[in-house]
């Protein structure tokens, strides 16, 4: 596409976005360009990281009031309370990630063997380490929300059902 003299990329969602294992994979899966556009217009400018839980929902319910229109042209209602629950939820799982996240990680020092020409040299580094324990309740919490969001995304801000999709 060329708008002006602009040369605009548009990248579709790419690989398995529903299989994702964290809301972030998700997210970095969905919308490159337009979560770029986010991040960096709203998440930075709030505190990132370092204030997760008040960046991340302004972000997301931010997003949402972008959709408002899509719903409008679709389906000739704006569903503002839809868009809202949608966002609401997936904000709420990237926060509580994030924020577990940063609760739950440690740097721990991992003796690394390295050959080289023969000789085995050993050095140190340091790693992530999240309890594993954390990984499946944050797999479970992003399965949970991404399937309740899709939902409400498509009953209550699309008007339809699933069964209009697959005939």
């Amino acid at each position: 596409l060329v708008l002006m003299r602009y040369p605009v990329q548009v990248i579709y969602p790419y690989g398995s976005i529903y299989f994702s294992t964290s809301s972030r994979e998700f997210w970095s899966k969905w919308g490159r360009p337009a979560s770029s556009f986010v991040r960096y217009m709203y998440y930075y400018p709030l505190g990132g990281s370092k204030r997760a839980w008040l960046s991340i929902p302004i972000m997301f319910l931010l997003n949402a009031s972008g959709h408002y229109s899509v719903s409008q042209v679709l389906v000739g209602d704006k569903a503002e309370v839809g868009w809202n629950t949608v966002f609401g939820i997936l904000g709420l799982a990237a926060t509580f990630e994030v924020c577990g996240n940063q609760c739950f990680e440690r740097m721990v020092e991992v003796e690394v063997k390295v050959e080289v020409d023969s000789h085995t040299q050993q050095s140190n580094r340091m790693e992530v380490q999240v309890p594993k324990w954390w990984i499946w309740i944050r797999f479970v919490v992003t399965s949970v929300a991404l399937r309740v969001a899709a939902y409400i995304l498509l009953h209550k801000c699309l008007n339809s059902s699933l069964s209009e999709w697959v005939n």
